[in-house]
């Protein structure tokens, strides 16, 4: 069960051109209260008891520890500080945040923090203090300065690079938990090869998860009409070169390596039936204001309610499942993916589906592992 949380909306101390929530440049912003955050642990706690409740209902001691072991997430909240930029809330904030934990939370329930930075804040303070109190880090870097630069800026054009990469040393001495988050887009596939690319992170000796660029938002001005091939190609030979290189984790190749050679169904969200489970991360604007997951914050036709007006989460699960019973599927035909049960959605991201009308991820990973399947046997995992 996980929650996606904005504490300062959509504000941002950089201006990136693809950002798909229009991260507000230094915008003034509102910090979410420590009231409704109050109400978020107390409403989430409640509901993580009734899911417990009825887990141990149907299934034995044994079964529940299996499932511990193959999912981690498994009976574990999740709270995931994002953004915008949400280290902009300022390091009191979270110490706020781990008081209120450890007064509200009885011992006995899981729960992980996490947050998503673009890195540039990151000092000392920060740094030791996420590591006192076990934050899972993602930070953002999408290559060498030339391909980062292109797009991860302030509003002036300035370069964010170094003070990413002075933010990732600082967690790197202090031995932070975290990876590195890297959004492929057109110019990185135009402008380095994919070993330079992937030797990159390598010698910065990071693990990587790589995202694709959609076209919404800023991003929809940056277009390339044959970008999906090319995204494939891409993919696929960086693919190549990790699996005969293997030096960092990059999470979604292993993922990929689990699903050709050992057949375990994908696990990204967009592969699975998260949104319709409590296993999504419903996203939560500073506000207050409730969504279907953190993409759709914002977007009102998709907002599920308010944190201040609910005494029961059970009310906004029964607004999700309807409001995503309303959204169109595309059916998958001859897809690679759902006909060897990697996939069990239908279309691939329902944001990407509601905004695009289709979802470029699901073409790209059904054409990559159409691809990696030829040459599979060359491989010994």
């Amino acid at each position: 069960m996980g929650y996606s949380i904005r504490p300062v909306g959509n504000a941002c101390n950089l201006n990136c051109k693809y950002c798909y929530t229009y991260g507000s440049y230094n915008q003034k912003y509102d910090l979410i209260s420590i009231d409704v955050i109050k109400k978020i642990f107390n409403l989430t706690i409640n509901e993580f008891y009734k899911n417990l409740d009825y887990i141990n209902s149907i299934y034995s001691k044994k079964d529940i520890n299996k499932v511990k072991k193959y999912n981690p997430r498994f009976l574990t909240l999740e709270y995931a500080w994002h953004g915008g930029e949400p280290l902009l809330a300022g390091l009191d904030f979270y110490k706020n945040i781990i008081d209120l934990q450890k007064d509200i939370f009885p011992k006995n329930i899981h729960f992980v923090n996490k947050i998503q930075t673009n890195g540039t804040l990151i000092d000392e303070d920060y740094s030791k203090f996420f590591k006192k109190n076990n934050f899972a880090i993602g930070v953002s870097l999408d290559g060498p300065k030339f391909i980062n630069d292109k797009y991860r800026v302030n509003k002036n054009d300035f370069s964010s690079f170094n003070q990413v990469i002075r933010g990732i040393n600082i967690l790197k001495k202090n031995k932070n938990k975290f990876n590195v988050l890297s959004t492929l887009n057109n110019f990185t596939v135009n402008k380095i090869k994919p070993i330079n690319y992937i030797d990159f992170y390598n010698n910065l000796n990071v693990d990587l998860q790589i995202n694709l660029m959609y076209p919404v938002g800023r991003g929809k001005n940056i277009v390339d009409n044959n970008l999906v091939n090319k995204y494939v190609q891409f993919l696929y030979d960086c693919f190549n070169y990790y699996l005969e290189n293997k030096k960092i984790t990059i999470k979604d190749f292993d993922s990929y390596i689990d699903a050709i050679f050992f057949n375990m169904p994908l696990p990204n969200c967009r592969f699975t039936t998260s949104c319709i489970t409590k296993d999504n991360m419903l996203g939560i604007n500073n506000n207050g204001d409730i969504y279907l997951c953190n993409r759709f914050v914002g977007l009102e036709k998709h907002k599920l309610g308010n944190i201040k007006f609910i005494n029961d989460l059970k009310e906004i699960y029964n607004i999700k499942n309807k409001l995503y019973n309303s959204y169109k599927i595309n059916d998958c035909k001859n897809c690679y993916l759902k006909n060897n049960s990697l996939c069990a959605r239908y279309g691939g991201c329902i944001y990407a589906q509601e905004l695009l009308g289709s979802d470029p991820l699901c073409t790209v990973t059904n054409k990559l592992f159409n691809k990696i399947i030829k040459i599979k046997d060359k491989y010994v995992i």
